[in-house]
């Protein structure tokens, strides 16, 4: 892996995890009116983990999709 491919996902990750943390804090200080830094990071990585569950599941469905069709065309595996 290149090194700009390298930082263009570094950078992906970062902004999706602060994404993630800021948006759990926010909504926990609108509801609770306060929150702890703690939060912020399990929300981070736990938004990056079901992102990741998530790809992984996209593809497996796509594999499972495209056996599917070739069983139901008849065709041999």
């Amino acid at each position: 892996m290149s090194k700009s491919t390298t930082r263009v996902l570094v950078a992906k990750y970062a902004y999706l995890a602060w994404f993630g943390g800021s948006l759990y804090v926010t909504l926990e200080v609108f509801w609770r009116g306060r929150s702890h830094w703690t939060m912020f990071l399990l929300a981070a990585l736990l938004f990056l983990v079901i992102g990741g569950l998530n790809e992984l599941m996209d593809e497996a469905q796509t594999q499972i999709d495209a056996v599917l069709a070739k069983i139901s065309q008849g065709m041999s595996l």
